[in-house]
């Protein structure tokens, strides 16, 4: 499973990659805490489609008591608002969950996840709703390089 999960990533990283010239192209990483899955680590690629719609791809890694958990996103964001270097999104998107406890049982969900965010410079943070693994909100805060 996590040689599929890798090649995902791969190919994923791969097409971002092929079509980061058309438009605006970044990486970012930073923190994840959901109500249920407590914190984590998470890193994304965006791409810029136009100057309103990016496409991002995302992927969370948060070990609790008893459960490890990995998540791959692929959201949409729609900017609404745009003001010097801030900006405000709307998202909604696809998310694949993984989970393994610690007596080696595996749980995977595909859920749909909907939610806002803002950018200010190199700086995102966003708020969204998961119904992969629990229907759980998420607060994620990152950096772009």
């Amino acid at each position: 499973m996590i040689k599929k999960t890798l090649s995902f990533i791969a190919v994923l990283l791969i097409t971002c990659s092929t079509t980061a010239f058309s438009h605006d192209f970044k990486f970012g990483v930073g923190a994840t805490y959901g109500d249920k899955t407590d914190f984590g680590v998470h890193g994304r690629a965006l791409i810029g489609m136009n100057e309103d719609i990016d496409l991002v791809g995302g992927f969370t890694f948060s070990v609790q008591s008893g459960l490890t958990l990995w998540q791959i996103n692929a959201d949409g964001h729609y900017t609404f608002l745009e003001k010097d270097d801030f900006s405000f999104y709307g998202l909604a998107g696809l998310s694949y969950s993984l989970a393994k406890t610690t007596g080696g049982e595996l749980y995977d969900e595909i859920g749909f996840d909907i939610g806002a965010g803002v950018e200010f410079k190199k700086f995102f943070g966003e708020v969204k709703f998961d119904t992969g693994m629990g229907d759980q909100f998420a607060l994620t805060v990152g950096m772009y390089f």
